[in-house]
């Protein structure tokens, strides 16, 4: 219960601002906005609420979408919200649960987005982290990724997948949140490159915590198609 309330919490706390991955490299943009997180191409421009100046350059004049996670539905007919947010531990992947959070989006004209989150197969869902990524690049987890990216290829349009969030701050909380950015990087590209066989429509989510160390786990633009980065609050230093 307190997982689900924390990031009920997230969902109104975070603005996430995906931006298309250049071939160059991925920037990650933020800014708050309310009640939702938020996708903006990085020729967007996001005002920020705090002071009012142009957090994102901009170029030319582009919608910018908001996002929700709801799991309880409360906000299953407000408008103008365009993206549907769900999680799934990919350990205890459901067909019937999917195909009706996928039809739910669909019905109310919401982009299906989908945060994958690779716990261990442990009881406590964390052991054996510290073999998660080499257990990924042999396969173990090939069925539970095409079970997943299969139901994922039959929502309209473009899907967000979003796996491995947080990867850079090992706190102890996700088991693919370690110190080896490599491991994870390989990992990574292995789920991206199996997904996009089954769910050639999907546009794939890196999405760091935000640390300063975060470019050293950057998988490389032929893998990322979004960058999303959370915000939990601002604190000045």
């Amino acid at each position: 219960m307190a997982g689900r309330i924390e990031k009920l919490v997230m969902s109104v706390t975070m603005a996430l601002a995906l931006g298309v991955a250049s071939s160059a490299a991925a920037r990650a943009e933020t800014a708050s906005e309310g009640n939702t997180f938020t996708m903006a191409s990085p020729q967007t421009r996001v005002t920020s609420a705090a002071t009012g100046s142009p957090a994102v350059a901009s170029t030319s004049t582009t919608k910018v979408a908001f996002g929700i996670y709801d799991p309880s539905h409360g906000y299953a007919d407000t408008p103008n919200i365009d993206i549907e947010h769900v999680f799934m531990a990919w350990r205890t992947p459901s067909r019937v649960w999917l195909d009706t959070a996928i039809k739910y989006a669909a019905t109310r004209n919401r982009q299906f987005m989908i945060t994958v989150e690779p716990f261990t197969m442990a009881d406590d869902w964390v052991s054996g982290g510290d073999h998660l990524f080499a257990d990924i690049e042999k396969g173990k987890f090939d069925p539970q990724t095409d079970l997943i990216c299969k139901r994922v290829a039959l929502a309209p349009g473009r899907p967000l997948v979003r796996w491995g969030q947080e990867m850079e701050d090992p706190t102890g909380r996700y088991p693919w949140a370690r110190t080896d950015a490599a491991g994870f990087i390989r990992a990574y590209r292995h789920f991206v490159t199996r997904c996009r066989a089954s769910a050639p429509n999907a546009l794939f989510v890196w999405s760091p915590k935000g640390q300063s160390n975060l470019a050293s786990y950057y998988p490389g633009s032929a893998w990322v198609d979004r960058v999303g980065v959370a915000i939990w609050g601002y604190e000045p230093e």
